[in-house]
């Protein structure tokens, strides 16, 4: 035994949070920009929205990957006993197959979206933040 617990997901939850930290960084180094540097205040405007819709959809995408990979097991599972039971696994398996790739896949394009406003801080953040904003990118590469 590995010791570890394969009724939880992994690699794509983890990857999620680490994609919400990104975005919650970049929030964060926003707000303190915000007004704190001339001319500041319209970029944060332009960048802090995007920023929060993108922690609403990662957020839920943690657990949407564990579930995943959950129903996939409860799938291995299901009785073979009778051609019935084999067919109902196989189509649970393939319904649980198709989930455990569109989650991974809908982090990696809500991932994608945050480069945008990670981009706009660049040219306009507090440099102060700048340790923050550049943990922030190395979350997303």
């Amino acid at each position: 035994s590995s010791g570890i617990n394969a009724e939880y997901g992994g690699a794509g939850s983890v990857a999620a949070l680490v994609t919400t930290l990104a975005a919650a960084l970049g929030q964060m180094t926003g707000w303190l920009t915000y007004g704190s540097k001339k001319g500041s205040a319209e970029a944060m405007r332009a960048v802090l929205p995007s920023l929060h819709k993108t922690v609403d959809k990662l957020t839920p995408l943690v657990d949407a990957d564990a579930m995943a990979f959950s129903n996939y097991l409860a799938a291995q599972r299901l009785p073979q006993q009778s051609a019935d039971e084999v067919e109902r696994r196989e189509e649970a398996l393939e319904e649980a197959v198709l989930t455990i790739v569109h989650v991974p896949l809908k982090i990696m394009e809500v991932a994608g979206e945050c480069w945008e406003a990670l981009d706009k801080l660049v040219t306009s953040h507090n440099t102060s933040l700048k340790a923050d904003l550049q943990v922030a990118v190395r979350c997303l590469e």
